[in-house]
């Protein structure tokens, strides 16, 4: 099955952004935003994982990955 899979899905890319100057929170909030924006893809979206976000079912979670992938667009995930 996952040779099925990796002809139609590419790898995923693990990038890490941190900015390393020190700033007073709200700046580094503000910066870590601008430099999640710049990674990601052209036309791309971007899904933002948190634990005080909405819960999905892992159903829920699955279709809207399906759906995500069908429209074609890149998906960049931001866990925080």
């Amino acid at each position: 099955m996952r040779g099925r899979w990796s002809a139609i899905v590419p790898p995923p890319t693990i990038v890490e952004l941190e900015e390393k100057r020190a700033l007073p929170p709200d700046a580094l909030k503000a910066r870590e935003a601008d430099l999640i924006l710049a990674a990601l893809p052209a036309g791309g979206r971007l899904i933002a994982l948190d634990m005080r976000g909405q819960s999905w079912s892992s159903r829920d979670f699955a279709g809207r990955l399906a759906a995500w992938r069908d429209a074609g667009a890149a998906i960049a995930f931001a866990i925080g």
